[in-house]
């Protein structure tokens, strides 16, 4: 009996044969997707063995209906080979040891304690609650013959040709995911639906063991790590952990050698070495990559997809790859690379963010360092997650570990918007301008077209959910316009950028905006709809006077903030590296101006900073305020930090090119307390402005290399302040010893005038602050820095003060030495704020 379906594309009609019921073919006409509906039936009991909860495939999405802000996320090595033994440290680089070293991390930020034994012999745990976009379940093609009925998983290889790339391809590093939820996949079947039987079969498991890839990559020279992949969608790609080739910090570039062993150690094993490797795309906030495998005829039957949102707690699955990496094939003696391991595991959570997106799957156990990018499958075998972190303690790593969902994997193929930002905006001709660049994954150039919708609401209004549909409209919204974005595909980087214009906004009202795309799949996608985060009042397009007139004797208060997320870890460890620690200092002080010191030929002034007061916040995972920062400690930095005085010197350019703290007030505690004032000077230097003395017209560029430090400060000691002191012997508690380590590395920055605003009764210059991280002349090979910066500032034109600031940079640092290799990673935000001058 043949079913009559017509297609939502070109509205064609035809008959089908009833067998493909509940699946989803391919129109004949225009390659619409089109799901087969079986005609009702009368309803009779029936047993069915374990179903999923199904969605209606009453139609083919390329994505979820929504999805959530992006938030960072830790990245995590997996095993190194070969694998070198960690030095055992004492229980206390301390809260030293993991605050004040990232605290004082200078130009790099708070937070880079490496405690390797802060909390006991046991190391912390990796795993942290993160999110990501959620996504709708989608159905796609199930594979075969579009108009012929194939079972859902098969053995047989999938040979159509993968989609055209450029050249070598285009490489996509992407942004941070905004609430945009990723599309599905318009290649490679995505089961959707399907009945769960209670345990996986022989064939089933032996695909899957298959398809599962072994990874060696040398990211660079001499940094060699092992990781996990799998086959699936498409016979020729692989699918893994953008952190396993390397790729998931700042700037990071492809890796100098990457080997992909297919069936690893068994006796068909087929080692595809790096020329026959492509990096097609990379999303490093969502830690996925796809490569590309050429010419190579003996491919693994790739894998199906099934979408995370379908799963339940409890459900039962399988995670494959190669935990331990070489070190499991050593211990069984062999000589060849490891053979896969399969794990059993439950689903313990599907993760889900405050608006009800999903954000990632939890497990109940089952990972190990090495085992990253490893499919999570379940009893069919069908793909339900991508395993990306999991902890280091063996108790923890029996209880939790983390997976990409699955929607991520096929969003990363199809195209989509990743992140938009709205610029700074300025008046013309009576209306408000906003910049608008929305940056894009896009590897297969399938993005059609991308725009912005824009209105005026009120301030407190909701948040207009994503979908196919534009939905949540309020009736007090006005001036609701489209704009169509000018896209432009990039090997690198592909962008849509656009302009919003819009009326002056009303006392009490908010601008709004709503992204949407279409791409081969969709003829739109909307993001959700939210209100506009403005940086500042709309500024004036007029010329500028960007010049330094500091006044001896001026007198303001000054706020410096700096709030770090920094880890050290070792490499060889995997995936063995202190959870990131995360650390905010917040100083105020008195900042007098002063003729240039003595012996300071360039400065055309010195900052004298009186410290008022340090308020220091810190969080380590579950961990409280007083586990990692003890009472004692922090009301010992409330009451010394007023003896303490921190100097500045300003060359010509406005620029805190020197600094110096004295801490001879405070006795023996001097040198912990000069880790604080540093860590003060390093925010003011972070957030001066290197300025052109000269006039300058709006949108004008200049830019400045300098050169800048991170300090890492650690205690030992097995006690806070020392040892308890003998009773009767008049002595109190010793300082503990503190010691440093700094790493120089050089800021590349771009600075562009925007224009000019009123605020406060002072007339401000807004600066738009962007740059690259990279290695400083001079500095060992071996300790590189690479990463990004951007953020603004506000110039008080009377005096080329920096009245406030905010830059946030994320940076990589490698801190190898004595044959250790180590490396410190984090994301770092610097902020200043400066009252009205009081001169005396």
């Amino acid at each position: 009996m043949a079913i009559s379906i017509t297609c939502p594309g070109c509205q064609s009609v035809y008959p089908v044969p009833e067998t493909l019921a509940g699946k989803t073919i391919r129109c004949k006409k225009c390659g619409e997707m089109v799901a087969v509906t079986a005609p009702a039936a009368p309803a009779v009991a029936r047993a069915v063995a374990r179903p999923v909860a199904a969605k209606p495939a009453a139609r083919v999405v390329d994505d979820d209906d929504d999805a959530p802000p992006a938030r960072a996320r830790r990245d995590r090595d997996d095993e190194d080979a070969p694998r070198k033994p960690e030095k055992k440290g004492s229980k206390l680089p301390l809260v030293l040891g993991a605050v004040l070293g990232g605290l004082v991390i200078g130009a790099a930020g708070v937070g880079a304690l490496f405690a390797a034994g802060l909390f006991g012999d046991s190391k912390p745990n990796d795993v942290a609650e993160t999110t990501r976009p959620t996504v709708t379940p989608s159905v796609t093609n199930p594979g075969g013959r579009d108009d012929e009925e194939k079972p859902t998983t098969s053995a047989k290889a999938d040979t159509r040709k993968p989609p055209k790339t450029d050249g070598d391809g285009p490489l996509v590093v992407g942004p941070a995911p905004s609430i945009t939820p990723p599309p599905m996949a318009t290649t490679g079947p995505m089961t959707s639906g399907r009945t769960i039987p209670d345990n996986i079969n022989a064939i089933a498991l032996k695909k899957c063991k298959d398809a599962t890839v072994f990874f060696d990559v040398e990211s660079r020279p001499g940094r060699r790590a092992t990781g996990s992949g799998w086959v699936g969608l498409e016979k020729n790609l692989i699918f893994t952990n953008s952190h396993v080739v390397g790729m998931k910090s700042p700037g990071s570039k492809k890796p100098v050698k990457m080997t992909a062993y297919l069936y690893s150690g068994t006796p068909r094993q087929k080692e595809i070495p790096h020329s026959r490797l492509e990096i097609l795309a990379v999303d490093r906030e969502a830690d996925l990559a796809v490569i590309r495998v050429l010419n190579e005829p003996d491919m693994p039957p790739p894998l199906e997809v099934r979408p995370s949102a379908e799963l339940t707690e409890l459900e039962k699955a399988v995670i494959l790859g190669f935990p331990g990496g070489y070190t499991l094939a050593e211990i069984t003696n062999s000589s060849k690379q490891p053979s896969v391991t399969v794990n059993a595991t439950n689903v313990g959570a599907v993760r889900r963010n405050n608006f009800g997106n999903l954000s990632g799957v939890q497990f109940n156990g089952g990972s190990a360092p090495g085992g990253s990018g490893g499919p999570i499958v379940d009893m069919n075998g069908d793909v339900i997650a991508v395993l990306y972190m999991g902890p280091r303690d063996a108790v923890l790593a029996s209880a939790a570990c983390y997976g990409v969902p699955t929607e991520y994997v096929t969003g990363l193929i199809a195209g989509r918007v990743a992140e938009v930002e709205y610029g700074q905006p300025f008046r013309k001709g009576g209306k408000v301008h906003i910049p608008v660049t929305a940056h894009c994954l896009d590897p297969f150039e399938r993005l059609k077209s991308v725009g912005v919708a824009s209105w005026v609401g009120e301030t407190n209004g909701r948040t207009r959910p994503p979908g196919a549909e534009r939905t949540g409209q309020e009736q007090s919204d006005a001036n609701y316009q489209e704009v169509a974005l000018t896209y432009k595909h990039g090997k690198d980087d592909s962008v849509a950028a656009g302009e919003l214009v819009l009326p002056p906004l009303p006392t009490g009202r908010s601008y709004w905006a709503q992204p949407y795309y279409a791409n081969a799949r969709v003829a739109r996608q909307w993001q959700a709809g939210n209100k506009i985060e403005l940086t500042g009042a709309p500024v004036d397009l007029e010329p500028a006077d960007l010049s330094v007139r500091y006044r001896p004797g001026a007198k303001r208060t000054l706020k410096l903030a700096n709030k770090s997320s920094l880890v050290e870890f070792q490499e060889g460890e995997g995936a063995d590296k202190s959870e990131r620690l995360q650390v905010e200092t917040k100083m105020e002080m008195t900042e007098t101006v002063q003729r240039p010191w003595q012996g300071e030929s360039a400065a055309v002034a010195t900052l004298l900073l009186n410290y008022d007061s340090l308020h220091l916040n810190a969080q380590l995972g579950l961990k409280s305020q007083d586990d990692i920062l003890p009472k004692e400690f922090r009301n010992l930095l409330d009451m010394g930090i007023k003896k303490v005085q921190g100097a500045g010197h300003v060359n010509k350019y406005g620029e805190i090119y020197k600094t110096a703290s004295d801490v001879r007030g405070v006795g023996q505690f001097a040198q912990l307390f000069k880790v604080f004032s540093d860590d003060a000077l390093e925010s003011l230097m972070s957030t001066s402005i290197y300025l052109p003395n000269t006039r300058v017209e709006p949108n004008f560029k200049w830019t400045n290399s300098k050169s800048h430090r991170l300090l890492a400060a650690f205690a030992d000691g097995s006690e806070m302040f020392g040892p308890e002191p003998k009773e009767g012997s008049g002595r109190g508690r010793q300082a503990p010893k503190t010691r440093t380590r700094s790493y120089r590395y050089q800021q590349d920055v771009t600075y562009t005038y925007l224009g000019t605003r009123m605020r406060g009764g002072v007339k401000e210059a807004v600066i738009k602050i962007e740059g690259k991280i990279v290695t400083a002349p001079g500095t060992k090979a071996e300790n590189g820095a690479r990463g990004l910066l951007k953020g603004h500032a506000y110039i008080d034109l009377d005096t080329g003060t920096v009245l406030e600031a905010e830059v946030e940079k994320e940076l990589e640092i490698d801190t190898s030495a004595g044959g250790v290799k180590k490396r410190i990673s984090g994301i770092n935000t610097y902020k200043l704020s400066r009252g009205s001058a009081v001169t005396n």
